[in-house]
């Protein structure tokens, strides 16, 4: 006998309780909650999946965010470099004309 066992043995119940006709409150079968488990079990595996490939998406799209950003930039700088350096090289031209002018 395990202790559970002489646990439930040793209860006392009122007279007027006859043990042998109680009914337990709830009935497992044992083998179906083992299937329910297994199932959400893999239900949570397939969802950690999921997410885990949402991530990784979101990652990807903000890496390709920030490289098109980036690039965006470097082209802006360039093109202002450009036209900085355009616009030294038109105001040298000026002054040379002016000293000419002279």
């Amino acid at each position: 006998m395990t202790t559970v066992h002489r646990i439930l043995e040793s209860i006392r119940l009122p007279d007027d309780v006859n043990p042998a006709k109680l009914t337990p409150i709830v009935q497992v079968d044992a083998s179906q909650l083992a299937t329910l488990v297994a199932e959400l079990f893999r239900a949570v595996k397939q969802q950690q999946a999921a997410l885990e490939v949402i991530e990784r998406e979101t990652k990807k799209g903000k890496m390709e965010a920030e490289i098109n950003t980036r690039n965006i930039r470097n082209e802006i700088e360039s093109k202002l470099q450009m036209e900085a350096k355009k616009r030294i090289a038109d105001d040298e031209k000026l002054r040379l004309e002016i000293k000419k002018e002279k």
